[in-house]
C-alpha cells in the first residue's frame, strides 16, 4: 500500500481515479489544485510515494514544475497532459520521464502509477 498524491483540477477525474487507486489497496490523497500541494511537500507534510499530476487547467510554468520537482524527492511523478500542455512545456527537458499524452483512460494511468510504485520499491 503507498500513499499517493494526485492532483487534477477537475472533480469527477479526480474522484474516479482516486477510487481506483484505492481499490488497488493505495492511500490516495485528491487536491485540485498544485499550489495547494507544494507548501506541505516542501516542508514534508507530505510525503507521497508518487505523485500523479493532471496539467489540465493548472496554468503551469517551468519554475512551478521546477519547484515541484524538487520538493517531490525521490517520489516519482506521472504526468498528465493535454496537447496544450504538451506544446508549451517541455516536459522532459524539465525533468518529468513519466508523461502520459490524452486521450488517456484511468486503467491507463492507474497502469502506469503501478509500474511506478514496483520500480521505486514499493
Amino acid at each position: 500500500m503507498a500513499e499517493i498524491t494526485l492532483i487534477a483540477m477537475e472533480w469527477l477525474p479526480r474522484a474516479l481515479l482516486r477510487a481506483q487507486l484505492e481499490e488497488q489497496g493505495h492511500v490516495a490523497r485528491g487536491f485540485a489544485d498544485l499550489n495547494e500541494v507544494l507548501a506541505p511537500l516542501e516542508i514534508g507534510l507530505l510525503a507521497p510515494r508518487l505523485i500523479i499530476l493532471d496539467t489540465s487547467g493548472q496554468g503551469l510554468d517551468p519554475p512551478t514544475l521546477a519547484r515541484l520537482r524538487r520538493a517531490a524527492g525521490a517520489a516519482p511523478l506521472l504526468i498528465v497532459s493535454g496537447p496544450f500542455d504538451a506544446v508549451g512545456l517541455d516536459f522532459t527537458a524539465l525533468g518529468f520521464h513519466h508523461v502520459l499524452r490524452r486521450p488517456v483512460c484511468i486503467r491507463q494511468i492507474v497502469d502506469r502509477a503501478e509500474e511506478l510504485l514496483a520500480q521505486s520499491g514499493e
